[in-house]
């Protein structure tokens, strides 16, 4: 026991003297007096400082016990005192007396402002100094005798943990906003392996609980003593590793490492068998025809750059080279700019890119700020001013609206603004906006209140362009299009404080001084600057204890100065590479940083987590990315290391990006890529990725084994900590870990190389002239949208405001329809012919349209310019512009990128031009080709600003259109026409050469071209054999013209995800089969035989689990789910959820169907389904044993039999009994199987065409009442225009005698209507019957004592009813017809008089409607139209 003495004089409240201690308490109060370094300075100059150790008890062997004074603020983020700073602080706020003693009422003192330019300095040059060194290995552990019980190893333990882990849920991963340090124990680490007097080396939480500690007095809190100053407990609190014995299980293990001790030999005991972890991920087998990734790894090791990945104090004075010494100014003091990407604040666009140093003959970063953009805003006037809220004869004059709006915009705080009248057009959808009118147009600056988006006075309607971005006004007015090289004039150097880490910053006051380089501008710089681009990787861990995700390694391989469209691959590029990682224990395994030092890829081993993110940190600084590249970063790895960050205190987290920030910004899942503003983000996993990688699942091992060759393994997000375990006898399995980490930045920038990713989304960009970033993380809606903004900006329209979706639930909500819902407009898409089903055997044609919907758009004139659109509601189609009318906006662009497109095509077909020339011109076709079939998705998209549904609708009316007259070509030419979809028609030929085949394809070719100016068909392609099932659905084997067959397949089972790959490849075996060629006999059995093989092999379990995952994406939060217990993926990521793993709405779920435990029979299928991990890591576990009767039945089972179907010679009970299921279930056709036919359940009758349906009633007539005519009513669907009928388009409905013609009247027709259907009611209510004997015939309606029995005497014949309820409820249903729009209009398809069946609908929608309403009246009460299903099988309750 230690005695402390107390410092301070004692006080009133102070009843004791002296505080007893424990000798850790005690060690510990001595460690926070060296912390504090006081040194009392001498006159001359030396120093010493007291901190009340005794000398003996300094030896060297307790050294490692706590961790040095560098050590500790490296892993806190504290600020590092200067000697006598707070000496000298206090004694300049007066808070220290004459001799230098604090004063009683001293303050406590203020935290520091944030980092100053020294500051950042001196982090860097101090951090870069320090990362040569890496964490020494401490000593193993000593080994104390065993006491009783067996030894578990951390691994076994780690296992036991995961297990008690998963049996309880865990709340979902917190967005904590604390700045608290959390704690970076491992999980086997902080809960039940230890207990809670256990600290961990390395972790950056206290060592201590003071609230345990062993004193005489009640216990203080951890951070405040007796005797220490309450006012410093913030700062000197002291995080040191101490020692402090911790119980494990039956033995008692010192919680820090030491130095090993012999241990002492005893007899020898029965081994217990050691647990047996899992394997490390280089163990699976890797498949013949794939590379293994610790091949790649190699391969890179030797490919490297030879430069240090290491950054050294040299270059970060390099890297942080002043902005002054930079010479980028021309001769004319322009500056020649490229620009990749922006941040928007407070109406300053923030432009940056990179400019030519001429000193240092390189690129280097800068940064542009654009000031001086002011908002343009449109004020429609009113054609007549409002009085009180009411129209009046006055016109509002210009002086009119100028005065309101100067009042409008003083009470919405505006100080400044311009206005003058200017002339602009309109052609888009809001109704009351004339096509070209006098608009006042205000300006005033982006530091102005924005005004309300329905803003309105009594002089003017509305107004356009409130709520416009300063980005999108620059870009649009600039006539900027994407990433390009701008000439900024009267630029300057920032003098004041940066605002950015470019190596430049330049600001320029006004907009005009930035333009694009014209294309005849000889001086333009042609070439796009190299780029660096950054692949990143991390690996991250739960911290279970804390409930938050940590990170333990992270990887960066940087290409510096690389062209987008170089050819040549990544891995022979000259590259630097970089790694961190970190222990999760006390130390790293044994000999980890030896073999780290010793590899071509120097590894970092650092104690903390805090090291290693500003270790990552320093890494960015010093390479200064212009692309960060990675996988799932947006979307959950970008989120864990900002959290850190914040978490952790680290000061330079704004280096992330390249704009200067010191306070953190609101952190929101997955929204978080707006950090890095200034570094292009691009993440594989995007949707614009997503978009240009097939891929099943869009994982990066499937990416990789289909665009890299080689086999990526997955490493269980559960087993990170077991990498860790610093008991292991070798390093190599946290080797492995990390070069795992390492590889996968490679594997990232290779995927994204391979599939020109940036040089393809650049060139969208420039075609579309919106942001770059924008194009790798947003949707194609918003390219689309751009391109018409800079060409309707051009011809000076006035275009749509941009509306969020909950920007239009507000406006619904202020014209007090927020609350209903809201309903999606539809119109119909493209024609599906029915398709002819079976095996075809000849050669069939694929002819297709060349971009059949953006063709139409050229052909027709379709745009918002030419198409009148007033008055068009429902499903009507506008009217094709006449051929006069000019070519309209949409037309024109379409046009130009087709013939830009096709001059490009032209260039690609020179064999001599070089590889590189030939890759850019691809690149720049593929982009050409994208943009151009997308323009008409803007028409369609509800969310999109130029949402035109009349325009798309009329465009999707003219593809029927025009593939219903192929098809009639087609017929008239006798060929034959097995299938048609939206834009292509398939012909079988009925040949067996294949030059007969094509010959016919270009006869027909030339005969559709000769009807069309733009439109044309080609052959898409010749099936030698076609296996057509349904639509959308069917597999062929395709010809090339060197005579090459190949697979195609659409639609089938085997193409979704949903199927795992056992259910594929058995597919593709029974369907390449079904193509050979060969005799049914011999294919069936084939076929045969090998699902009796597939069928022992899963029974077996000889089945790989790989082949048994099942991938399903969320369409929503897993939370959102109201079915959850029904949704096998939703269950999965569910329990994803609990473990603190990201499972998020758009992610791929896999899954695996598992038995379950036996004692929960009641759980449903979905229940049983497992990710794999967890199935591999309790493998023999009775409870994830595979489900083999679920896998027969329902994933091999129903495919086969769909792809069979048409196959002779066998059925679904033979395959059945070949799988080993029971075929009693497959004798009889199931519900399934109907199904599968596309045939619905429904009514015998809905079934039967109304022809024959309704052949037996009687027709409807009605009487004219000025000529006494008889009409007869007849069907809407018979309605044509060279057919008699009595609803005409121009009269409605009329008398049909000629001499006659008059109208006949709604309430007339309705009268009459009625009192035919009481004279139906009343013919079934009189009850008579008929004897069904022919002999007899008696009719009455008398009933008898015995039902059905004639009354006839000597009569033994049956009645029935002369007008039964069934032919009252059949005549009713007729009736019904009669007035039925939409039915008539299915009926009709797409026949050549639609139109004049639809305009005539339209146009007498309210009488037609009238007269159905009143027989629904009357069919509604018919209760043969409803089944009481109660009834029916109401014996069944229980």
């Amino acid at each position: 026991m230690y005695v402390h003495c107390l410092t301070q004089p004692k006080t009133e409240d102070d009843d004791v003297i002296y505080d007893e201690v424990s000798e850790e308490t005690y060690q510990s109060i001595v460690r926070g007096r060296m912390m504090e370094d006081d040194f009392i300075e001498d006159d001359d100059g030396s120093g010493y400082v007291d901190h009340g150790q005794d000398e003996w008890e300094t030896r060297e062997e307790s050294e490692p016990d706590t961790e040095d004074e560098q050590e500790y603020y490296e892993r806190t983020g504290r600020r590092k005192p200067k000697k006598g700073a707070k000496r000298t602080r206090r004694t300049a706020a007066g808070q220290l007396d004459y001799m230098g003693r604090p004063k009683s009422d001293a303050l406590r003192p203020q935290r520091e402002a944030g980092p100053n330019k020294e500051s950042e300095d001196a982090f860097m040059s101090q951090l870069f100094g320090n990362l040569q060194g890496s964490l020494a290995t401490p000593a193993r552990p000593a080994v104390p005798k065993l006491q009783t019980g067996s030894y578990e190893s951390p691994s076994a333990m780690l296992a036991r943990k995961r297990k008690q882990l998963h049996a309880t849920s865990l709340p979902p991963l917190q967005d904590s906003s604390s700045s608290t340090e959390a704690s970076s124990d491992p999980p086997e680490l902080g809960q039940e392996a230890w207990t809670s007097d256990v600290h961990v080396a390395g972790s950056d939480s206290p060592p201590w609980d003071m609230s345990k500690m062993d004193v005489v007095e009640t216990p203080m809190p951890a951070k405040k003593l007796k005797s220490e100053p309450a006012a410093e407990a913030d700062d000197e609190e002291d995080f040191g590793v101490m020692r402090v014995e911790g119980k494990r299980l039956d033995r008692l293990v010192s919680g820090k490492a030491q130095a090993p001790v012999r241990a002492e030999v005893r007899p020898p005991v029965p081994a217990t068998p050691a647990p047996v972890a899992r394997q490390a991920p280089h163990a699976k087998s890797t498949p013949a025809h794939l590379q293994s990734w610790h091949a790649v790894h190699e391969g890179l090791d030797s490919a490297s750059s030879p430069a240090s990945s290491v950054a050294s104090p040299k270059d970060a004075a390099q890297a942080g080279a002043a902005s002054s010494q930079i010479e980028c100014f021309q001769e004319d003091r322009s500056v020649h700019f490229f620009w990749f990407d922006h941040f928007e604040s407070q109406g300053t666009v923030h432009l940056f890119g990179k400019v030519w140093d001429q000193s240092s003959k390189r690129y280097v970063s800068c940064s542009v700020s654009v000031g001086g953009i002011e908002r343009c805003v449109f004020l429609q006037p009113r054609d007549r001013m409002l009085v009180n809220g009411h129209p009046s004869d006055k016109v509002p004059g210009e002086d009119d609206v100028y005065e309101e709006f100067d009042a409008i915009r003083t009470r919405h705080g505006i100080q400044a603004w311009l206005g003058k009248w200017v002339t602009r057009k309109y052609a888009f959808e809001l109704p009351d906006v004339p096509a070209e009118g006098e608009y006042m147009k205000v300006k005033y600056g982006f530091d102005e209140p924005q005004l309300p988006m329905d803003v309105s006075g009594a002089t003017f309607v509305r107004a356009f362009g409130t709520n416009t971005s300063a980005f999108e006004l620059f870009v649009v007015k600039r006539r900027i299009m994407g990433p390009c090289w701008l000439r900024i004039e009267n630029a300057s150097v920032r003098s004041d404080a940066p605002q950015t880490w470019c190596k430049l910053e330049l600001e320029v006051d006004e907009p005009k001084s930035v333009a694009p380089f014209a294309d005849t501008d000889a001086n333009a710089p042609k070439e796009m600057p190299p780029v660096t681009i950054m692949s990143l990787s991390t690996r991250s861990v739960v911290n279970y204890k804390e409930n938050k995700r940590e990170i333990v390694a992270v990887s960066a391989r940087t290409w510096r100065d690389t062209s987008l469209e170089n050819p040549t691959p990544p891995e022979q590029l000259p590259s630097t590479s970089f790694t961190a990682v970190r222990p999760l224990g006390p130390s790293f395994p044994a000999r980890f940083e030896q073999e780290a030092r010793q590899g071509r890829t120097k590894i970092q081993a650092l104690k903390y987590e805090r090291m290693v993110l500003n270790s990552f940190l320093a890494q960015v600084h010093l390479n200064d990315p212009d692309v960060v590249l990675s996988y799932d970063f947006a979307g959950a790895n970008l989120d864990i290391l900002l959290h850190r960050m914040r978490d952790l205190k680290c000061e330079q987290w704004s280096k992330l990006g390249r704009l200067r920030r010191t306070k953190w910004p609101l952190l929101k899942q997955g929204m978080n890529t707006r950090v890095l503003a200034g570094r292009l983000v691009c993440d594989l996993s995007s949707d614009t990725a997503k978009g240009m990688i097939s891929s099943t699942t869009w994982s990066l091992s499937e990416m990789c084994r289909t665009y890299l060759n080689t086999q990526r393994e997955d490493i269980d997000p559960d087993d990170v900590a077991s990498y860790f375990d610093c008991t292991a006898p070798s390093p190599e399995r946290l080797l492995t870990f990390v070069r795992h980490c390492e590889v996968d930045a490679y594997f990232q920038m290779a995927i994204a190389s391979r599939v020109q990713l940036l040089a393809l989304t650049k060139q969208l960009t420039n075609l579309a002239g919106n942001a770059w970033s924008r194009t790798l993380n947003g949707g194609r809606a918003e390219r689309n949208e751009y391109i018409l903004l800079h060409e309707f900006h051009r011809k000076k329209y006035i275009c749509p405001d941009k509306i969020s979706a909950w920007e239009k639930k507000a406006l619904r909500a202020a014209k007090d329809d927020g609350d209903a819902p809201h309903k999606k407009e539809k119109f119909k898409g493209g024609l599906v012919f029915e398709p002819k089903r079976g095996l075809w055997d000849r050669y069939v044609l694929v002819m297709d349209f060349n971009s059949l919907y953006p063709s139409i758009i050229q052909e027709f004139n379709i745009d918002f310019t030419t198409v009148e659109r007033v008055g068009i509601e429902g499903d009507a189609v506008p009217d094709i512009p006449s051929s006069d009318v000019a070519q309209g906006v949409l037309p024109h662009l379409i046009a130009t990128l087709v013939n830009r497109r096709r001059q490009v095509k032209g260039l690609m077909k020179d064999k001599q031009a070089p590889a590189l020339k030939q890759l850019q011109w691809n690149i720049k076709q593929q982009a050409l080709k994208l943009t151009a079939n997308s323009m008409y998705g803007c028409l369609g998209f509800e969310n999109s600003r130029f949402y035109a549904r009349p325009l798309a609708a009329l465009t999707t009316f003219k593809g029927r259109e025009i593939l219903t007259m192929t098809r009639e070509l087609a017929e008239s030419m006798s060929l034959d026409v097995i299938y048609g979809d939206t834009d292509s028609v398939m012909i079988n030929t009925n040949c067996v050469d294949y030059q007969d085949a094509l010959r016919i394809g270009h006869e027909f070719r030339r005969a559709v071209n000769e009807k069309y100016k733009l439109l044309e068909i080609d052959i898409d392609g010749v099936f030698q054999r076609m296996l057509l099932l349904q639509k959308k659905k069917y597999a062929a084997l395709l010809v090339a013209e060197n005579g090459q067959t190949s697979t195609e397949i659409k639609g089938l089972d085997m193409k979704r995800r949903e199927y795992c790959q056992l259910s594929k490849n058995v597919s593709s075996y029974v369907l390449a089969q079904i193509l050979s060629g060969e005799a049914t006999e011999v294919v069936v059995e084939k076929i045969h035989e090998y699902l009796e093989q597939v069928g022992n092999d899963v029974r077996a379990g000889q089945v790989p689990l790989d082949d048994l995952v099942i991938y399903k994406r969320l369409g929503k939060r897993p939370q959102d789910y109201p079915d959850a217990q029904n949704q096998p993926h939703v269950q999965v990521a569910l329990r994803m959820l609990a473990k603190n793993e990201s499972a998020r709405s758009g992610d791929v779920i896999p899954y695996v169907f598992c038995v379950g435990p036996q004692q929960d029979a009641k759980a449903t299928q979905a229940e049983r389904a497992y990710h794999p991990d967890d199935v591999r890591r309790h493998a023999g576990e009775a409870a994830y044993a595979i489900d083999t009767k679920h896998y027969l039945a329902l994933q091999i089972m129903p495919p086969i039999e769909r792809i069979c179907e048409s196959i002779e010679g066998t059925d679904r009970a033979r395959l059945a009994a070949c799988l080993g299921l029971d075929v009693h279930a497959y004798t009889t056709p199931s519900g399934g199987e109907v199904a599968t036919a596309g045939r619905e359940f429904a009514p015998l009758d809905s079934q039967v065409p109304s022809a024959v349906r309704y052949a037996q009633c009687e027709p409807l007539e009605v009487r004219c009442r000025a000529c006494g005519h008889a009409v007869q009513l007849g069907a809407l669907a018979q309605l044509a225009p060279d057919t008699p009928h009595a609803l005409v388009r121009e009269g409605g409905y009329m008398c049909t005698n000629a001499a006659c013609a008059q109208p006949l009247g709604l309430a007339s027709l309705v009268v009459q209507l009625e009192t035919a259907i009481r004279a139906y009611i009343a013919r079934y209510y009189h009850g008579y019957t008929v004897c069904t004997e022919p002999t007899c015939g008696v009719r009455t309606n008398q009933a008898g004592v015995y039902s059905g029995r004639c009354l006839a005497a000597n009569c033994r014949g049956t009645t029935k009813r002369e007008y039964s309820d069934k032919q009252l409820y059949t005549q009713l249903c007729y009736l019904d017809y009669l007035f039925d729009a939409d039915r008539a209009l299915a009926e009709v398809g797409d026949a050549p008089h639609r139109a004049y069946v639809h305009d005539t609908i339209r146009a007498h929608r309210a009488a037609i409607d009238a007269l159905r309403a009143a027989v629904q009246e009357y069919l509604g009460r018919n209760g043969r139209r409803f089944v009481d299903l109660r009834k029916l099988f109401g014996f069944m309750r229980v």
